[in-house]
């Protein structure tokens, strides 16, 4: 019986001592999410102020960290995460490359929307390593393309804070905190949405996209 109740005591003991650890130290990741959340909503209140979206009761998603690499040539692969036609989508990137010397204009990370089921369809806001961001899609087969503009030095490794906001016909895309592309008049396709690896080598892991701090309000 003595040696029921030491084992028990010293399970509490452990026990308590593992909730003072968490308290004293708590978990980095959720303290991460939770400064992303606020730096997040801060982002949604600017764009109320200004009018950009029409309320800020909408709903808030957390998609976590995205990680996505892909060694094929001039292919690229998007990843769907949800389904809306107005929403505002935030991530931080972090890229890089396996080789020294890939296809730098076929190679980077993206947001992608306007995404159709059982066709190639979509729009596609991304950052290449040639040191250029795009804005382009596929609609019927027919590529589209709205605008390519330098926003940095050709580099195999980079980061940068990608926001985009659709509505509907509507798009505002911001690069680093500034407004970098609007227009009101896109094709109006599908409703999925996501994020988007480019691949320009076929060596190694090829091309690796990292995104952290990935939100997306609807409304």
């Amino acid at each position: 019986m003595n040696r029921i109740t030491y084992r028990m005591v010293h399970s509490i003991f452990l026990f308590l001592l593992v909730l003072i650890i968490l308290a004293v130290f708590p978990n980095e990741s959720a303290m991460a999410e939770d400064a992303g959340r606020a730096e997040f909503e801060k982002l949604l209140q600017d764009l109320y102020d200004n009018g950009t979206i029409p309320t800020t009761n909408g709903n808030v998603i957390s998609y976590g960290d995205y990680v996505d690499e892909m060694a094929e040539m001039g292919y690229f692969r998007l990843t769907p995460l949800g389904e809306s036609q107005r929403f505002v989508f935030s991530v931080h990137f972090n890229w890089e490359s396996a080789t020294r010397t890939p296809n730098l204009m076929n190679s980077g990370c993206g947001l992608f929307f306007q995404g159709e089921q059982g066709t190639n369809n979509h729009l596609l806001y991304s950052l290449r390593m040639d040191g250029i961001f795009y804005f382009s899609g596929y609609k019927g087969n027919k590529t589209l393309s709205f605008i390519r503009t330098p926003y940095s030095m050709p580099t195999v490794e980079g980061e940068a804070d990608l926001v985009a906001v659709v509505n509907g016909a509507q798009v505002k895309l911001y690069l680093d905190g500034k407004e970098v592309f609007s227009k009101d008049d896109l094709p109006v396709m599908g409703d999925l949405y996501g994020v988007a690896v480019l691949s320009g080598t076929n060596k190694d892991y090829g091309i690796r996209c990292t995104g952290k701090n990935m939100f997306v309000y609807t409304w």
